[in-house]
């Protein structure tokens, strides 16, 4: 039904002039960017909001090109949205390619760089900024082509990978090991790891955790011991794309390009409160309320208009 009516007119020829004309518009921010960020974050929480936004070149174009460029006017709230929207489409192979062919990989990886800078206390929008952030990265180096544009930024990356690790919470856990797995499956990424001392940094975060959180470090562990041993894991080069999903193997290859369909079947969990979490559309009338005070004003527009009438009448 999403697609069918076209919610967000993505599908027409023109969608630059349709509603994502708003997140576009330079003389930002405006709250209606901030509204449609999160409606773009909730549709892509579930697997047919992702087909139908993955199945719009325009809107990734869009999302990434005004992401990189720096000369979008988005407030924190809207560019962490289209940002929680972006780590949930690249769950799909085809998607992934676009992103990586758009130059996202490079950007992120400075971000990720520039963000493990940081000195003082991450507030919830930082920290959701850097999960999904660190989520993205992670499902985009399942790609060699992503692992190999990574390659002149790898000593900067895996020392910021270093300082995560040691200095913030263990729920970012999963997805650095998986960043570090997909990275691992390159020789040369391995080599720069171990020269970083990554093989020191990782035991001491297993030996830190493994007792309190055994589940994130399980994956940790893995990791370690293949830079103890000295073996990478290799890109599935029977995919489409050259990749292989460590953490979602169903043993099955991607689709082909040509093919409409994409290894992409499930819904996410759960909506994170993190998409309705100060929305100014809020302090209006929404849902039951806007209805109640419509019916109300309704209500008492036929009441005048019938007392007028019967004057009328009256008279």
């Amino acid at each position: 039904m999403i697609k069918k009516y076209d919610l967000l007119d993505l599908c027409k020829p023109k969608a630059e002039q349709g509603l994502m004309k708003w997140l576009m518009m330079t003389n930002g921010p405006h709250p209606l960017q901030q509204m449609i960020s999160r409606l773009l974050n909730a549709l892509a929480s579930f697997s047919r909001g992702r087909k139908y936004l993955s199945d719009s070149p325009f809107l990734l174009r869009l999302i990434i090109t005004q992401l990189i460029s720096s000369q979008h006017f988005w407030d924190t709230i809207t560019s962490n949205m289209l940002l929680g929207t972006l780590q949930k489409l690249s769950m799909g192979s085809r998607v992934r390619k676009r992103m990586i062919g758009n130059g996202l990989t490079t950007w992120l990886a400075d971000q990720l760089v520039r963000k493990s800078e940081f000195t003082g206390d991450r507030n919830k929008y930082e920290m959701y900024d850097l999960e999904y952030s660190l989520g993205l990265f992670m499902n985009l180096c399942q790609c060699q082509t992503a692992v190999r544009a990574c390659g002149s930024r790898a000593r900067n990356l895996f020392k910021s990978l270093g300082v995560f690790m040691t200095t913030l919470d263990v729920d970012i856990m999963p997805c650095i090991s998986g960043i570090l797995y997909n990275l691992f499956k390159s020789p040369d990424m391995m080599v720069v790891a171990k020269e970083e001392g990554m093989t020191g940094i990782i035991e001491k975060t297993i030996e830190s955790n493994i007792n309190a959180y055994p589940s994130a470090v399980e994956r940790l562990v893995d990791v370690r011991n293949m830079l103890l041993q000295n073996e990478h894991p290799a890109f599935d080069q029977s995919s489409s794309d050259d990749e292989y999903d460590y953490f979602n193997d169903d043993s099955g290859d991607d689709e082909d390009d040509s093919s409409n369909s994409d290894e992409d079947d499930d819904d996410i969990d759960n909506l994170e409160p993190e998409l309705d979490e100060d929305d100014p559309l809020k302090i209006q009338p929404n849902g039951e309320d806007f209805l109640a005070n419509y019916k109300t004003c309704d209500n008492t527009k036929h009441t005048t208009s019938d007392r007028y009438n019967n004057n009328n009448i009256l008279l």
